[in-house]
């Protein structure tokens, strides 16, 4: 009962002390700019790193049958819509039309 109740009252001053921070931060500052940046990096860098250096059943598939539905995914994002949802299912259902043509065709 009591590490519960510690807990909780933690969980609360954790999430008070947060969301006092967060809001002292301009969304325009460096600081912000900075933690975007890092964010958007480490985001790329782990995309790259699954299409180069795939893991289980996507390391059975050949590089150009990866990379082309991404580059479909990303120019669809950047040219139509701006919309990070319609790039992602362009680019997974071009993936998926690549695997399913080279399996049965």
């Amino acid at each position: 009962m009591g590490y519960a109740a510690h807990s909780e009252s933690w969980n609360i001053y954790m999430e008070n002390s947060w969301t006092c921070f967060i809001k002292k931060i301009d969304k325009d500052s460096l600081l912000a700019k900075w933690i975007n940046a890092v964010a958007f990096a480490m985001t790329t860098g782990l995309m790259i790193r699954i299409i180069i250096f795939p893991t289980g059943a996507l390391a059975e598939t050949q590089l150009l049958d990866r990379l082309i539905p991404f580059l479909i995914g990303v120019l669809t994002f950047l040219f139509f819509s701006q919309k990070p949802i319609v790039g992602l299912l362009v680019g997974v259902l071009a993936f998926s039309s690549t695997v399913i043509y080279n399996q049965y065709f």
